[in-house]
Formats: C-alpha cells, sequence, structure tokens
C-alpha cells in the first residue's frame, strides 16, 4: 500500500482505489501476477498446469501418462494459442510428462525416506519378485539394491523417463487431431 498527496496519480499496473485519507489519496496497487514470462507464453503455462495436474493423473497405469499429454495441448488451446503442430503438442507432452514424473517420484521418495515407509515397500517388492521366480535370497538381494540411495535415484530417473516419452505421444496425437476449425 502507498500513500500519495491528493492530485492525479500516476499511472501504475495494477488496479486501484480511490479511498481517501487524512494524508491525501490512498492507492492500493495489486500486480499482475499473470504477465511475464509465465503468464505471456499459452504453451509453457499449459505444460506447468499439465505437469502439476499430472501427478494426480498419473495414478492411473500407462494411461495417465499418456492423458497428461493430451492435457497439456488441450490447456494450449485452450488459452489462446494456435492449433500446434504434433512435433509441439509431442514436446509440451514430454515436458509436462517430465515435470509429473519428477514430482511423482518426489513425493514417492519422500513417502519411502521421511514417512518410513520403506517396510511396506520391501514387502510389496518381495511379493512381486517371489511372483516373477525369484528366490528369496534374489529378491531380498534385489529390494536392497533398489532402496539404496542409487536404487532411488534410478527408479526415479526411469519413471521420469517413462511418464516423458508416453505424455509424448499423447501430446502428439491429440496435436494430430484437429478437432474442426476455429472460427
Amino acid at each position: 500500500m502507498r500513500v500519495q498527496p491528493a492530485g492525479p496519480a500516476p499511472d501504475i499496473a495494477g488496479e486501484k482505489d480511490g479511498r481517501e485519507s487524512s494524508f491525501g489519496k490512498v492507492v492500493s496497487e495489486r500486480p499482475d501476477y499473470t504477465r511475464g514470462a509465465i503468464g505471456d507464453n499459452p504453451a509453457l503455462r499449459a505444460t506447468l498446469t499439465a505437469g502439476i495436474l499430472g501427478v494426480l493423473i498419473g495414478m492411473i497405469p500407462l494411461l495417465g501418462s499418456v492423458l497428461i499429454g493430451v492435457l497439456a495441448v488441450y490447456l494450449y488451446r485452450r488459452g489462446g494459442g494456435s492449433q500446434p503442430a504434433a512435433s509441439s503438442g509431442a514436446r509440451m507432452g514430454a515436458a509436462a510428462g517430465a515435470i509429473a514424473g519428477a514430482l511423482s517420484a518426489l513425493l514417492f521418495i519422500v513417502q519411502v525416506v521421511v514417512f518410513h515407509a520403506q517396510q511396506e515397500y520391501q514387502d510389496q517388492m518381495l511379493r512381486v519378485l517371489r511372483a516373477f521366480g525369484a528366490s528369496a535370497a534374489e529378491a531380498e538381494a534385489a529390494v536392497q539394491r533398489a532402496l539404496s540411495p542409487a536404487g532411488l535415484t534410478l527408479s526415479a530417473l526411469f519413471g521420469i523417463v517413462i511418464f516423458a516419452g508416453l505424455a509424448a505421444i499423447g501430446g502428439a496425437v491429440a496435436a494430430a487431431l484437429r478437432t474442426g476449425s476455429r472460427s
């Protein structure tokens, strides 16, 4: 909030109200947060939004990752962007998928390390590995490698690549499917 002497106020970005005080005219400034690098670029805005929402959408196995790319292209079109080419849709989808994959990996690592869900994760992995025919010793060694810092990092990177790849496919398909012409 800024207090100015009475008289014409200079034009300041944002909304103003003209409430009077004993010191002069009070001008409240509300900055325009929609302007700037993200606000001016509909592709970046759509990609970030789809990536953040993709953490929830990505809970649907495989199809959720593809839908992240579709969502990125949809938000781009809705945000005033023109019809993107399939290559642009793939790039937006891949970026949104990478964001969603990174956030999902971060949440998984926090769950395992901070909330001490290691034992539950170990039990689930052991059941899966035994179902595929691994011996108890092999399964235990694989689980210990997966829960090491290197194993968690490798798992996170692998997840990001899978998310990005499937979301790129979804973005390319969504961009290639032209839903009619806008007038």
